[in-house]
């Protein structure tokens, strides 16, 4: 049995570091999805943990504000495990 993290984030950068650290001292998750969702600064994988499951993507906002049904559908679509477990960044 696989589960997959996901999270949909936009501007929140630093919320997004924090949960992501603690997600990645966790051995329970196959993989950790996270999809930028048009910050206005990008998020750099080299903020988050060095952990090998997470998987960063980054979209534009087909509105150029938050969708939250958008962006998860589309780390849910990007995901490859069993199960799912949304998280949000915050």
């Amino acid at each position: 049995m696989k589960i997959s993290v996901i999270t949909a984030s936009m501007n929140r950068t630093g919320h997004l570091i924090q949960s992501s650290r603690v997600l990645s001292e966790l051995s329970e998750h196959h993989e950790h999805v996270i999809v930028d969702f048009g910050s206005e600064k990008p998020v750099e994988i080299e903020e988050l943990p060095p952990d090998p499951r997470i998987r960063l993507y980054r979209t534009e906002s087909p509105t150029g504000g938050w969708c939250c049904a958008h962006a998860f559908n589309l780390a849910c679509s990007l995901a490859d495990g069993d199960f799912i477990l949304r998280l949000d960044a915050d």
